[in-house]
């Protein structure tokens, strides 16, 4: 059986509400009997396509490229239609920004500054140091959020302040291995350990100089790509100071330990006061480098603020970035 209008029929199930075959008996979903007086509808069927037929057209002249048929569904409320296309929407796929990497960047430099601001200060010199050892750890962790300049000279500066910081352990271990082996070995003279002890502090004050310039020529690198022009000649100017300031310091100190440790092995028993007096005059005269300190301190800091300022952009200034 038909509908008018052409269309299969079909009969509802009171029960499930689903459709079934006109010659259907029992639901074929849930098998409820389905009466003759049952609800039937209509299925709609396809609507016909109507072609246009092209119009009659005077002699000579070419017929116009009919236009592509629309969609089923086109138009401005149609649904499953993305409002924009492919190349020019917004991409939902890509991931947020992730800044872990930038706010590494910018710790490293704050505790490197304060680091620097508080290392000259003799009483609270020991957090000052370790503040400006754990700052560059901060930087290496986050050297891939700029370029790959910036990633190379943080690897160079870090490798620098490792190795500092290797050279000066191992001198340390070295003196203390030396001071104890003289003062145990068989038959040792006050003079003869005051003579090695002089050695092998000299040599030691040496090294330490030059660990030292080690550390200031990776703290300079450590942010030079980062840092505008200011705070470069800034950096160098704290490089510079930095070393000559310990060439001072050993200059003058260096002539007097060999005394000091005559003066405390010429008894029978150590005698401590010589050297500590000594140590007392290189700290006084350690004070003087509160001037490389605070001038690190600053650089560090600009750098900071500039960071904070501009994220990851490095700003395409050709002459401090040239």
């Amino acid at each position: 059986m038909e509908a008018p209008d052409g269309g299969p029929r079909e009969r509802l199930c009171a029960t499930c509400t689903r459709l079934n075959p006109i010659g259907s008996v029992f639901c074929a979903f849930c098998g409820t009997p389905l009466p003759e007086t049952s609800l039937a509808r209509t299925r709609p069927t396809a609507a016909p396509v109507v072609v246009p037929s092209s119009p009659i057209l005077p002699p000579g002249e070419a017929s116009p490229a009919p236009a592509p048929p629309l969609p089923s569904g086109s138009g401005a409320g149609a649904q499953g239609t993305a409002p924009w296309s492919s190349t020019t929407g917004p991409d939902w796929s890509l991931p947020p920004e992730d800044d872990t990497e930038l706010r590494r960047t910018q710790t490293g430099l704050l505790l490197s500054a304060i680091g620097f601001g508080l290392s000259w200060i003799p009483e609270i010199g020991v957090l000052g140091g370790f503040l400006a050892f754990v700052g560059p750890i901060f930087l290496f962790l986050g050297r891939d959020a700029f370029d790959e300049a910036h990633h190379r000279l943080v690897v160079i500066g870090a490798g620098l302040f490792v190795l500092s910081t290797i050279l000066i352990t191992v001198e340390s271990v070295s003196l203390a291995g030396a001071i104890v082996q003289a003062a145990t070995a068989p038959g040792a003279t006050p003079t003869g350990f005051a003579d090695v002890v002089t050695g092998d502090l000299q040599a030691y004050f040496l090294a330490l100089l030059v660990t030292e310039v080690i550390a200031l020529v990776g703290q300079v690198v450590l942010i030079y790509r980062l840092a505008d022009q200011i705070a470069r000649w800034t950096l160098w100017l704290a490089a510079a100071s930095g070393l000559g300031v310990s060439v001072l310091l050993y200059d003058i100190l260096l002539p007097q330990i060999g005394a000091a440790v005559h003066q405390a092995t010429n008894g029978t028993a150590i005698d401590t006061g010589p050297i500590d007096a000594l140590q007392n005059q290189a700290q006084l005269l350690g004070a003087v480098k509160f001037i490389p300190s605070l001038l690190f301190a600053y650089a560090y800091w600009r750098t900071r603020e500039r960071i904070a300022r501009e994220g990851t952009r490095l700003p395409g200034e050709a002459p401090a970035y040239g």
